[in-house]
């Protein structure tokens, strides 16, 4: 497992809360929770799912927030007899989002599972199901610096569009995405936090540049700074 250091960057007060928050919620998205983000449940044969010819599944869920979702949403993947390689799990608003990467030796296609998933959409859960290609469950092997880019200031439509296209132009890859609103309703706070992989030769330096101008237009404040992974 690797542990990323972020390195320090002086911010006022408020704004060292609200980024806080932010990176403590993507922590706990990654790491902290078993059932959340790439949990290995079930898993009676760590290596099973690469040496069988498994087909695999991307399973949704989303609704709203309520105690027990995880627990009846693995009771009948456990009874299906699947095996969960991947989950994320997270509450956006007042809505409990779920997507896992599930596997089958025997079932091959959405209509083998049947009604399985009827008693989650019974309860006012949305279940999306898709069947994966093959190798579609393998987790790239992303190389490159990785960074972390904080957005901070007064709340207003297209904030996500304009810094994700100021890196999507530059095909920089965002590995991690998470906003927040902070303060009172008479004076939200924006905050987002990006975690982005960097393609060989482009420096941090080059993504402040790129971001310049944006803090300008968006009257917001941005900062980008490293991530360095320690390998334990």
């Amino acid at each position: 497992m690797a542990l990323k250091v972020l390195t320090p960057a002086p911010k006022n007060m408020l704004q060292s809360i609200a980024e806080l928050t932010v990176e403590k919620s993507l922590a706990t998205h990654r790491m902290l929770s078993p059932e959340r983000r790439f949990a290995r449940m079930d898993r009676q044969h760590p290596t099973a799912l690469w040496r069988n010819p498994m087909s695999h599944f991307a399973l949704t869920i989303i609704g709203r927030d309520r105690a027990g979702i995880v627990s009846e949403v693995t009771s009948i993947l456990y009874q299906l007899g699947c095996n969960i390689a991947d989950s994320s799990c997270s509450i956006l608003g007042g809505q409990f989002s779920m997507i896992l990467i599930i596997s089958h030796p025997e079932l091959h296609d959405q209509q083998s599972l049947g009604e399985a998933f009827a008693p989650l959409e019974q309860s006012g859960l949305s279940v999306f199901l898709r069947t994966l290609k093959p190798g579609g469950e393998v987790h790239p092997d992303l190389q490159g610096e990785i960074c972390m880019i904080s957005v901070y200031g007064a709340d207003k439509p297209g904030i996500v569009y304009r810094v994700a296209r100021e890196l999507g132009e530059r095909e920089i890859n965002i590995t991690d995405l998470n906003t927040k609103l902070i303060g009172g309703k008479d004076a939200p706070v924006y905050v987002m936090m990006i975690e982005a992989i960097l393609n060989p030769g482009v420096e941090i330096e080059d993504v402040e540049s790129w971001m310049a101008g944006l803090k300008e237009e968006l009257k917001v404040d941005i900062s980008v700074r490293s991530i360095t992974p320690l390998e334990l």
